[in-house]
């Protein structure tokens, strides 16, 4: 199965990145990290549109130390962005690194410390999807 968004389905690239979200999503949760892996490394840059490859790489970041190919394709979406004339280094800031330890949660759970939302608290300066609660929890909503 592939995740791309020019598969030929005929599928708008809306659609194309809640399948590409929910099937790494899927994978990860079930702890399928060969099979996410193999998925990554299928992944042709200059077939993808930028929004697509940063998606891939977003998701992919909290388990990148479990996902070999997702440093070959980082390198490969570099390439892919800079003869596309885009900032490369500015669109890949942040998704490069090990990700801090962080826990899974909706956005509407109320800290404990605090009482607020999840979703009202700050985001983590190097990786702007996960937000900092009180306690210094590291949360991707």
């Amino acid at each position: 199965m592939g995740i791309g968004n020019h598969d030929g389905e005929g599928r708008t690239e809306e659609e194309a990145l809640d399948t590409a979200y929910d099937t790494i999503d899927d994978l990860l949760l079930a702890g399928r990290f060969d099979e996410c892996d193999k998925l990554v490394g299928s992944i042709d840059p200059d077939g993808c549109s930028t929004a697509f490859l940063l998606a891939i790489l977003t998701t992919t970041l909290p388990t990148s130390d479990k996902l070999p190919q997702r440093g070959k394709l980082m390198g490969l979406a570099r390439k892919t962005f800079r003869r596309r004339g885009q900032g490369a280094e500015k669109l890949l800031a942040g998704l490069e690194g090990e990700c801090p330890d962080s826990i899974r949660a909706g956005g509407d759970a109320a800290c404990r410390s605090c009482g607020k939302a999840y979703y009202d608290h700050p985001q983590h300066g190097g990786f702007p999807f996960l937000n900092v609660l009180c306690d210094g929890t590291a949360v991707k909503l």
